[in-house]
C-alpha cells in the first residue's frame, strides 16, 4: 500500500514510551536493536502462544508437550511487551483445540475435514463419543481419556472422492487402507474383534441415518470401500486469551483505564 514499509526479519521486542503512552517499539535486526516510533500508535496483532512452551506450562499445562497444529509464530510475543508495560491480560486458559491431528515427525496436521465423515475408535475397539457432539475441545477433552490419547478415525472412499485436501494426504501415506474392514483392522492396534462389532454396529445405524448410540446423525455410513484409518490425537492450534481491550480495541491496564497510543 502506498506509504506502508514493511521490515522483514525484524522481530519487535519491547514497547516503548513516556509519561503519553506507547510511542513506538523496539525491534531486534541482524544489524542491531532499532526503534520505530509510531505516528498515532501501535498495533498488536501476533497471536496466540500455542508454541510458546513456557507460556503453556503456565496457563494450560494440560496441554504441555502436545503437538500442535498452530503457525511456529504463535509465540505470545506481543502479549508478552504488552504485559511488561502494564497491560491488563485475561483469559489466558483458554485454548484453541483441534481434536483430530495426525502426527507425522512431530508435526501436527489437521484432519479436521473428515469430521462429519469419520467414526473414532479407541485401542480397544470401541466408539466413546458422538464425533461431532458438543465443542472442539470438549471433544479433544474425551479423546485425551483414551489409551495413549488417540484413537483412529476411519472413513471410506466417500471421502477421498470427496475431498482433495483428505486425497492428497492419502497420496502421501497418512493413512492406513484395505479392501475390507477385516483388512483394516490387521493393520491397526486395536482389539479386532471388538473394531468389527464397531464398524457393523455403526454400519447398521447407518442405514437408518441416525445412531441412537450417541445420538448422531450419520450422514456417511461407511460401507463404500477402499476403507481408511488415521491414527489422530487432540492437539493444541492457538489460545483465545491475550491483551485486555475496550470495543474500541485499546488496551487497557490492571485498573481498566486506558493505556494511550
Amino acid at each position: 500500500s502506498q506509504g506502508v514499509e514493511v521490515f522483514y526479519d525484524t522481530e519487535a521486542k519491547q514497547l516503548v514510551g513516556d509519561a503519553s503512552g506507547v510511542t513506538g517499539v523496539i525491534a531486534e535486526t541482524a544489524d542491531g536493536n532499532v526503534q520505530f516510533n509510531a505516528a498515532k500508535g501501535v498495533i498488536i496483532c501476533t497471536g496466540g502462544y500455542s508454541n510458546n512452551l513456557d507460556l503453556v506450562a503456565k496457563y494450560a499445562p494440560a496441554w504441555l508437550n502436545r503437538p500442535t497444529t498452530g503457525a511456529p509464530s504463535c509465540t505470545g510475543d506481543g502479549i508478552l511487551m504488552a504485559e511488561a508495560i502494564g497491560a491488563k491480560i485475561t483469559n489466558m486458559d483458554q485454548v484453541k483445540a483441534n481434536a483430530l491431528c495426525y502426527v507425522m515427525g512431530g508435526a501436527g496436521i489437521s484432519l479436521t475435514a473428515i469430521t462429519d465423515y469419520a467414526v473414532l475408535i479407541n485401542h480397544e475397539g470401541q466408539r466413546f463419543m458422538n464425533e461431532r457432539g458438543g465443542t472442539v475441545i470438549s471433544r479433544a477433552e474425551e479423546l485425551m481419556k483414551q489409551t495413549d490419547n488417540e484413537a483412529y478415525a476411519v472413513f471410506d472412499q466417500t471421502v477421498i472422492d470427496e475431498l482433495k485436501l483428505i486425497a492428497g494426504y492419502n497420496d502421501s501415506g497418512y493413512f492406513y487402507s484395505a479392501d475390507t474392514l477385516e483388512e483394516l483392522a490387521a493393520q491397526l492396534d486395536v482389539d479386532q474383534a471388538a473394531f468389527l462389532s464397531t464398524m457393523a454396529a455403526y454400519q447398521e445405524a447407518g442405514a437408518t441415518g441416525h445412531d441412537e448410540a450417541f445420538d448422531k446423525e450419520i450422514y456417511d455410513p461407511i460401507d463404500s470401500p477402499k476403507y481408511y484409518a488415521a491414527l489422530v490425537t487432540p492437539s493444541m492450534q492457538s489460545t483465545y486469551g491475550g491483551i485486555t481491550v475496550d470495543h474500541s480495541c485499546r488496551v487497557l491496564d490492571n485498573n481498566d483505564a486506558i493505556i494511550p497510543g
